[in-house]
C-alpha cells in the first residue's frame, strides 16, 4: 500500500487499468482521502455541490431523486469497485438534484 489515503482495493483497481510512476502515485495520495459511511449515512445530499468522484472500496451506495411528494426514485447502486458520484453537478458547478448514501 502506498499510503493510508490510498486504500489496498483502490490501488489494486488502478494499477489494472493503468500505469502511472511514482511522482503521479504521489500526486494521488496527496488528492485522496478515505472516507467511512456507516448505513444510512449520506454522501450527498440535494443541494450541495458535487465536488469529487467516490470510488466504492466495500459496500454499497445508492444514488436517488426524491420528488415532490417525497417519493424515492432510484437511480443507481455503486458497489465495491465501481463509482460514485453527480456527474452533472460536478461540471456544471450547479446544486445536485440526488443524494448519495450507504446502504
Amino acid at each position: 500500500m502506498l499510503t493510508a489515503a490510498i486504500s489496498d482495493v483502490f490501488e489494486n483497481y488502478l494499477r489494472a487499468k493503468v500505469q502511472l510512476t511514482p511522482a503521479e502515485w504521489a500526486r494521488l495520495a496527496a488528492l485522496s482521502s478515505a472516507q467511512h459511511l456507516r448505513k444510512r449515512q449520506f454522501l450527498l445530499h440535494e443541494g450541495q455541490v458535487w465536488q469529487c468522484y467516490a470510488f466504492v472500496c466495500r459496500g454499497c451506495l445508492r444514488q436517488y431523486q426524491v420528488d415532490a411528494k417525497g417519493g424515492e426514485h432510484m437511480l443507481k447502486f455503486s458497489i465495491e469497485n465501481w463509482w460514485a458520484g453527480d456527474r452533472e453537478s460536478l461540471l456544471s458547478g450547479q446544486p445536485s438534484r440526488q443524494n448519495i448514501d450507504a446502504l
